[in-house]
């Protein structure tokens, strides 16, 4: 066998790389493919001689799957509709990017997704009608290949073609991660660190209220109460399970701890607010957010003139009721808030 070299480096010549792999792929044949991270090796999915091959080439055991890789999230999403909100929030922010995401597949297993950021590669997914088992185009126990020269001198001969995009940009292995019902877990790092991932991945709750030391802190501590029970999680694990919920205040002095109204009302509670210090709200943390909830009519406008992004600020009551400061007032003012409070945090856990 002879390895074709398809050249990929102007508008004529991709277009006929683009269609000669597809051909190749077609015919269960095997094309080394440029990715942002590293070379890899495609073959088209659901063709048995095609993954025969590829799992000789890459010397893999059955028990062993490959991933799967897309042409756009579109079509990966048409092929997984089911996914939770944090790796929906993945997709959206890394694809077509170097983040792998293991997936249920619907008859109780699991399989790699990914969209590879080089276009001529997605090009060829999309013509070869079909997605493309891609792993690295290495054999087993060598460096990943990040140039096509590379993936002739470990596989001229045994595969088809391979298409030249130039040298992989990144040269790293993309990040695998999966998410199960307590969370993310990064199974492999790679060129997307542990933090980028859950950062993007977190559903970012805002309460706002004046000072953040009453309404927004006992706002926050009770969805996160809320949350917990849904989830069956203890409140510490949230964040890994994806939910990051924060307060703060517009006239805030910076330090000061929760009320004492607001300790006890939470105490009574099973809550603990000891270790809250306020913070002053700012334009950064506001745009950071998913959802920013105030307490009051009156406070929409002003908190909503703060952000790029005023649409994402609501008022936390769905009834439209304004929750009064209690700051001053008796225990019982604290906890008929708390309580107006508690309701609107069970809604919104629903929701989320």
């Amino acid at each position: 066998m002879i390895t074709e070299l398809l050249e990929a480096g102007g508008e004529e010549a991709r277009a006929r790389a683009v269609s000669r792999a597809a051909e190749i792929l077609a015919r269960d044949g095997v094309v080394g493919l440029p990715t942002e991270t590293v070379y890899g090796l495609g073959a088209a999915e659901g063709r048995s001689t095609a993954l025969a091959r590829l799992r000789e080439l890459k010397e893999r055991p059955p028990e062993k799957p490959f991933s799967v890789a897309f042409s756009s999230a579109e079509a990966a999403l048409a092929r997984f509709p089911s996914l939770t909100s944090p790796l929906r929030r993945l997709i959206g922010r890394f694809w077509p990017g170097p983040l792998t995401l293991v997936l249920c597949d619907g008859a109780g297993g699991t399989l790699g997704a990914r969209v590879p950021g080089s276009e001529v590669t997605r090009a060829i997914i999309a013509a070869a009608g079909a997605p493309l088992y891609l792993p690295s185009a290495n054999p087993a126990g060598r460096e990943p290949a990040r140039e096509a020269r590379q993936v002739l001198a470990g596989f001229s001969g045994r595969i088809e073609a391979v298409v030249d995009g130039g040298r992989t940009p990144l040269g790293h292995a993309s990040t695998v991660v999966r998410c199960g019902r307590e969370g993310l877990e990064v199974l492999r790092a790679g060129i997307l660190s542990e933090a980028e991932i859950r950062q993007a991945a977190a559903v970012r709750v805002l309460f706002v209220c004046m000072g953040n030391t009453c309404r927004s802190p006992m706002a926050a501590a009770l969805l996160k109460a809320a949350l917990a029970r849904r989830l069956g999680l203890p409140a510490e694990r949230l964040e890994r399970a994806g939910f990051a919920v924060e307060s703060a205040g517009l006239r805030a002095d910076e330090g000061e701890p929760a009320s004492a109204g607001a300790l006890r009302a939470m105490a009574a509670r099973s809550i603990a607010l000891a270790g809250h210090r306020a913070r002053a709200v700012s334009a950064a943390l506001l745009d950071a957010q998913e959802r920013v909830f105030v307490m009051t009519p009156a406070m929409l406008a002003e908190v909503r003139a703060l952000t790029r992004r005023p649409q994402r600020v609501l008022l936390i009551d769905p009834a439209g009721a304004a929750v009064t400061d209690p700051f001053g007032g008796s225990d019982q003012v604290y906890e008929e808030c708390a309580r107006q409070l508690e309701r609107c945090a069970a809604a919104l856990a629903e929701k989320l």
